[in-house]
């Protein structure tokens, strides 16, 4: 069953169902304005079930989910948040500002990086990220992965980021 429906039509919707607090959007970090419309926003849902119960398929994208818990937490925290694409066409989840704490938070979300290619990819994302805003510290949020690396950068399984984040 198919039913016709305008590009318009669609943002629409999906206006009425940000505005019901259903759906957030996090727009792309940059200073310019027109940049900012130009480049689409990320969506997050307040619900994951609502999440599952409009994907198509049987089995869970367990990285969106993560990715999802993660926005939620932050935003409940008072965060601004963001997500950076890099000229280098590099991309990281969240850049968070916090506008009492004056602290800047940059998050990559991803499930499961033993897979060395993933790992990679993560990582040059954060890296880039984190040189093009000057910024000395990041995090890569997964389900039960744990590292220190050299450069500033936590590798934090989710429950452990969670907590710290509630005590700051």
């Amino acid at each position: 069953m198919a039913v016709k429906s305008t590009k318009n039509s669609l943002y629409e919707y999906l206006d009425h169902l940000t505005d019901a607090y259903l759906f957030y959007r996090v727009p792309i970090h940059s200073r310019s304005e027109k940049s900012r419309m130009l480049n689409p926003a990320k969506i997050y849902t307040i619900d994951t079930g609502l999440l599952n119960a409009m994907r198509f398929r049987n089995s869970s994208d367990y990285g969106a989910l993560l990715e999802n818990l993660v926005f939620m937490q932050l935003r409940r925290q008072g965060y601004m948040i963001e997500y950076v694409s890099t000229k280098a066409g590099y991309e990281t989840d969240f850049f968070a500002r916090h506008p009492i704490k004056n602290e800047i938070k940059q998050v990559q979300v991803c499930w499961d990086i033993s897979d060395e290619k993933t790992f990679q990819r993560e990582l040059r994302g954060l890296q880039s990220a984190m040189k093009a805003l000057s910024i000395t510290s990041g995090t890569i949020v997964t389900y039960d992965d744990e590292a220190s690396l050299d450069n500033n950068i936590a590798v934090m399984p989710i429950w452990k980021w969670l907590l710290l984040l509630s005590t700051e």
